[in-house]
């Protein structure tokens, strides 16, 4: 549209020179004797010209609203091209966070799997402990203590050692 009315203003410009030339020329050429010329082709040239005038003024501000308005749109698209950019790093910000975030959960569930693992296991082997242990003979053994005419006989169960052997440790308490 700027360019449209810049070429309206030229083509003016150039109706105003042609008209200031052809009053010039006809001016000359009637010299002296320009009162028996009519009067109306001298009072047209001028209205036209006055015309011309109003036209072109129109035009150069329109041409210069254009102008102002480029002006502000250029303003508003440097604007909007920070405010892009600044959105692109802050995303491409979010994006690194992101890919950080999910290297730690993919550790935290290796490091999770891995503990379970060995938490089964520890409770596996309790479990088999635990099995030997109940499958472990138990033996009943039978302790007599004569000693001044203090008679007493103790029963407890012992658990077979998995070589065969019987572990008992006794103590004496005397009161």
């Amino acid at each position: 549209m700027a360019i449209k009315l810049k070429k309206k203003t030229l083509e003016q410009e150039k109706q105003i020179k042609e008209l200031q030339e052809s009053a010039r020329h006809s001016s000359e050429a009637a010299g002296p004797s320009s009162s028996s010329s009519p009067p109306s082709e001298a009072t047209v040239s001028a209205s036209k010209f006055a015309t011309l005038m109003q036209n072109f003024e129109s035009l150069q501000r329109q041409n210069d609203e254009q102008g102002d308005s480029i002006e502000e749109q250029k303003k508003t698209i440097f604007t909007f091209r920070k405010d892009l950019e600044a959105s692109v790093a802050a995303c491409a910000e979010a994006r690194e966070k992101l890919a950080e975030a999910e290297a730690a959960l993919s550790r935290s569930r290796a490091e999770a799997a891995e503990a379970s693992v060995a938490r089964d296991a520890l409770a596996s082997e309790a479990r088999e402990r635990q099995a030997e242990m109940d499958r472990q003979e138990k033996v009943t053994v039978k302790f007599c203590n004569c000693s001044k005419l203090e008679y007493s006989i103790v029963k407890f169960e012992v658990p077979m050692l998995p070589d065969g052997t019987f572990l008992v440790i006794f103590q004496n308490n005397k009161m």
